[in-house]
């Protein structure tokens, strides 16, 4: 079980002692400004190891947004003998590629539109009031976790430099449309959580109905990949690839700037630095859950 403590290091002391727990009526992170507010600690560590939802048996987060990326990641990597077969198998789906002409970017780009507008969903943090504080720390992740998911496009394809199923450039790896799909509806999935938090849900049944709600964004992203697959401009395992990155990288930033808000911990409470007058030494000291 993890324990609250707080790690004092000086000139060869270490002591240990217990730290109070997060304040459930605290001032929103703490009254810290913007933009230094936004991000602490290591807590982007969370989806990569979820400490804080085992902690709190959030089972649903653990599955979305560590499970699920870390078994899309595998995939990519695991089933690429599969895809001529499965390119095949999608391209006879005449339901998909309403948007072909278009090269796919009306559905990507209104389903992008619509999770940046979940921002605006309610919060158990609002209290009494509205807070545009809260409005906009979501506003700084959604926007700085889709320019990462474009900005790792631009930095794999040449690493992967894999030809496209059309053959018309060597882009094909990993699927950057995907990539920003996945990044939305991550956030979106990770805002509907923060409304309806399911893990507070004493009834199972009702619990299970939250749980999936969370998981409906995910359709949005699933349905731009079978759009690529489907024009021949990406493999299924492109899609995958992008996917898992996409999803771990919003997760990471929404991780990093919500986990003591939406989980009531963090990986580091504080760190800091000073002079101790009594053991004649500087002074480094994190309070934090390990």
């Amino acid at each position: 079980m993890n324990r609250r403590i707080a790690i004092f290091l000086a000139v060869g002391v270490v002591s240990l002692a217990p730290t109070s727990a997060h304040a459930e009526e605290s001032p929103y992170k703490g009254g810290e400004g913007w933009p230094e507010r936004n991000f602490e600690g290591a807590d982007f560590l969370e989806p990569f190891v979820p400490l804080a939802a085992l902690d709190h048996g959030d089972g649903g987060r653990i599955v979305l947004d560590t499970a699920v990326p870390y078994a899309l990641l595998g995939s990519a990597f695991a089933f690429q003998n599969t895809d001529r077969a499965t390119l095949q198998e999608i391209r006879r789906w005449k339901w998909v590629g309403i948007d072909q002409k278009a090269d796919n970017y009306p559905v990507l780009l209104g389903f992008v539109a619509l999770s940046g507008l979940s921002m605006l969903l309610p919060s158990p943090e609002d209290g009494a009031t509205y807070s545009w504080d809260l409005r906009l720390d979501r506003a700084t992740v959604f926007a700085l976790g889709m320019a990462a998911a474009e900005l790792e496009d631009l930095a794999f394809a040449p690493i992967f430099h894999r030809l496209r199923p059309d053959r018309s450039d060597s882009t094909s790896r990993p699927s950057g449309h995907t990539l920003a799909a996945a990044a939305a509806a991550s956030f979106f999935a990770d805002v509907l959580r923060d409304t309806l938090h399911p893990q507070d849900e004493t009834n199972l049944a009702l619990r299970l109905v939250e749980e999936v709600g969370c998981a409906l964004p995910y359709l949005g992203a699933g349905y731009v990949a079978l759009e690529r697959i489907h024009g021949s401009r990406h493999y299924l395992t492109d899609t995958l690839l992008g996917a898992a990155l996409g999803s771990f990288t919003m997760h990471l930033l929404h991780s990093w700037s919500f986990t003591r808000l939406e989980q009531h911990t963090s990986w580091f409470d504080s760190v800091s630095l000073g002079w101790d007058p009594d053991q004649k030494g500087m002074l480094f000291a994190v309070s934090g859950s390990f």
